[in-house]
């Protein structure tokens, strides 16, 4: 599984090099690319480092959601994989987000691209503790896992689980459309 994620990543960053290199080859001094793409690295970095600590919080409050619902198995590694998990969701939102934003304010500066990203991971951690305390108001698990032998406590944490992971996407999602959506500032510009 992560090893796959590896491959991905090295594939994506040999394409981006290529890239870069016949941007400079073409353009030289104004070549601008690999500052992009740099910048798309920094959110991808921050968002698995933000999914790798989410995902050790969460797994110390159910690892059931990572054994049974993520399918990641129970045992003494389970906190690894849980970790890893959370890097390579977290690095593949900071790609999507950090593409979204570049795309959105073209030569975004450094400081105006880091305060975007905060906004977002501010949002998303917002939504996420209301997803933890209204998704298990709306479902519970042994209704979908029937084959675990729940009691209340590992129920309601699998459940808390769930809802700040949904709570966590939906915020990360709401949090982009926002930054998107304001309007560009004279300052955000690379002078």
């Amino acid at each position: 599984m992560f090893e796959q994620f590896i491959f991905r990543l090295l594939a994506l960053t040999c394409l981006l090099i290529l890239i870069a290199v016949w941007d400079y080859s073409q353009k030289r001094a104004e070549a601008q690319r690999w500052r992009e793409y740099l910048k798309l690295y920094a959110c991808a970095g921050i968002a698995s480092v933000f999914g790798a600590l989410n995902d050790i919080y969460t797994v110390s409050i159910s690892p059931d959601y990572f054994a049974h619902g993520k399918g990641l198995g129970a045992g003494e590694d389970l906190t690894i994989k849980a970790v890893l998990l959370g890097a390579q969701a977290g690095c593949v939102a900071g790609f999507v987000c950090g593409g979204c934003l570049l795309i959105r304010f073209k030569q975004l500066a450094w400081s105006p691209l880091l305060r975007r990203v905060a906004v977002i991971i501010s949002t998303a951690l917002v939504c996420s503790q209301i997803g933890a305390y209204v998704y298990p108001l709306m479902i519970e698990a042994k209704d979908l896992f029937s084959e675990v032998d729940w009691s209340s406590e590992r129920e309601a944490a699998f459940m808390q689980v769930w809802g700040m992971h949904i709570g966590l996407y939906a915020g990360a999602l709401i949090g982009l459309i926002g930054v998107c959506l304001k309007p560009r500032e004279k300052s955000d510009c690379l002078s």
